[in-house]
């Protein structure tokens, strides 16, 4: 728990920033709109931005979530987005301890060896994407730490046989499920694995019912908020039917994601050990469970690496399990123990490197920090953001509501701007975020030849997280450096280079 919590606490201060947009713009954004403008809107139910309650493809708990914790800490008179993120971070990281604390409960469960169980514990908080993606405004890992609880209340109810535990079990569940959707695809075979398990069908009957209730809950709360009952539920199924694929992946992508996070070699080991028919048959609910969950999420058109996340602390448990299982009933992992040593030293020490890259890197630096500078520098600044063909937005909300920003996101927008005359108002900074490097020029010369000549003012590298990604795909990962730039000899507080 210290060394979990001491990492954390880490990736709480220095890891900022978001990793995907919907961690800030279908999160963040969300909940600061709710703090400044309203819960609801005119017609008397909730709102998500310019969209009417009606299109809400979310079940809002988690977005209210963050909301609470924001609305608390502008209590305490935190007034920026960057200083309120501090305490979301901390918020998230209570959480995120979830996997550590139910990990090694389930171990000590099954192995009834403390010695295991601290190793389960520690594979948990000290796996190295744990507190980065920890401290997230990510709905996917968010339900995954949840719906880890569920599956300690399994074992539980295999131990003692307590229908207590089935219906707490199922609590968790439509807990998960109302923070992440796709939990469903993990608890679709749990009752049929139940009655199959216990050759009964109470269990899965008083499982199902428990499941059942937080459903129909959040179906009314639907329909309370909303004005439709399990309107978010029915929507979400209507758009992801008409959602087309928007990232090409490689065919497989979940297998090789699944084998980066646990790093080859020993990665192999883990998943051959996981997949003995001995071991299965043990572990049949959080096996099929979570093969559910991944074989569902294969077929889906949109295929992305964080869809994976959910079952990050799941595999950490079952790995641990197997590792348990197979010494057991071997006395050992692999025949050359030698190998197995080497295998181990390698992941452990190769782990440990990317922990601290990891603890310490910045989300999306190149688009935060242009915010913030400029707006200590000059809160009611004009500034315009360039970044033709880089998909995404840049988070204005890092800045004061008294910036006046305008965003070209392409080329047929910088055309439209100004086509009828240039505003009053000249903006007094532009950032530039090329795709490429090489696109730089083009952005510079374009603004020069519309506002005259510019000088540069800063810029920004990428984080360490943002550059690798960006090493390994360039042509899908920007950089996301930013160049800022402001008209030559235009009045300024001065910034540094």
């Amino acid at each position: 728990m210290i060394a979990a919590s001491a990492v954390r606490l880490m990736a709480v201060i220095w890891s900022k920033g978001f990793i995907h947009n919907d961690d800030h713009f279908e999160t963040v954004v969300i909940s600061q709109d709710w703090l400044t403008s309203g819960l609801f809107g005119a017609d008397g139910l909730l709102h998500w931005l310019n969209q009417p309650a009606s299109d809400m493809t979310r079940f809002p708990l988690y977005a209210l979530f963050v909301y609470a914790i924001m609305k608390l800490e502008t209590w305490l008179g935190m007034q920026s987005l960057d200083a309120i993120m501090y305490g979301v971070r901390l918020a998230h990281a209570l959480t995120a301890m979830l996997p550590v604390i139910f990990i090694y409960k389930a171990v000590k469960l099954v192995t009834r060896d403390d010695r295991w169980a601290v190793i389960g514990g520690l594979f948990a908080g000290l796996h190295f994407a744990a507190p980065f993606l920890g401290v997230r405004n990510l709905i996917e890992v968010v339900g995954g730490e949840i719906w880890l609880v569920a599956l300690y209340a399994f074992y539980q109810y295999a131990h003692d046989n307590k229908l207590r535990w089935l219906y707490l079990a199922g609590a968790i569940t439509g807990l998960a499920w109302m923070i992440r959707f796709q939990i469903a695809f993990a608890a679709l075979p749990i009752p049929l694995v139940l009655w199959y398990e216990y050759r009964n069908l109470r269990p899965a009957i008083h499982y199902s019912l428990a499941t059942a209730a937080m459903i129909l809950l959040a179906w009314t709360a639907d329909w309370v908020f909303l004005g439709r009952f399990a309107g978010s539920s029915l929507m979400h199924f209507n758009v992801k039917a008409l959602y087309d694929t928007i990232y090409h992946t490689i065919p497989g992508l979940y297998i090789v994601v699944l084998l980066g996070l646990f790093i080859p070699p020993l990665s192999f080991v883990l998943i051959w050990l996981a997949g003995r028919p001995s071991f299965v048959r043990k572990h049949r609910l959080i096996v099929f469970s979570t093969l559910s969950f991944v074989i569902f999420h294969w077929f889906l058109r949109n295929q992305q690496e964080r869809f994976l996340f959910p079952m990050l602390p799941v595999f950490i448990l079952i790995f641990t399990l197997a590792l348990w299982d197979r010494w057991q009933a071997k006395g050992y992992i692999l025949a050359k123990r030698g190998l197995f040593r080497g295998l181990t030293g390698f992941t452990l020490a190769f782990n440990a490197a990317l922990l601290v890259v990891l603890v310490f890197s910045y989300g999306h630096r190149g688009l935060i920090e242009p915010v913030l500078r400029l707006s200590k520098a000059n809160p009611t600044a004009h500034v315009l953001y360039l970044h033709p063909e880089m998909r995404g937005w840049v988070p204005v909300q890092y800045g004061p509501p008294t910036m006046n920003n305008v965003e070209i996101r392409n080329w047929q927008e910088w055309k439209e701007y100004g086509a009828n005359g240039m505003p009053a108002d000249l903006p007094d900074y532009f950032v530039i975020h090329p795709f490429r490097t090489d696109s730089l020029t083009a952005c510079v010369d374009s603004i020069q030849t519309r506002f005259g000549r510019v000088e540069p003012v800063f810029h920004v590298h990428p984080s360490a997280y943002d550059w690798l990604l960006h090493t390994l795909n360039p042509r899908h990962n920007p950089s996301y450096e930013g160049w800022v730039y402001r008209r030559a000899g235009a009045q300024g507080q001065a910034l540094e280079m």
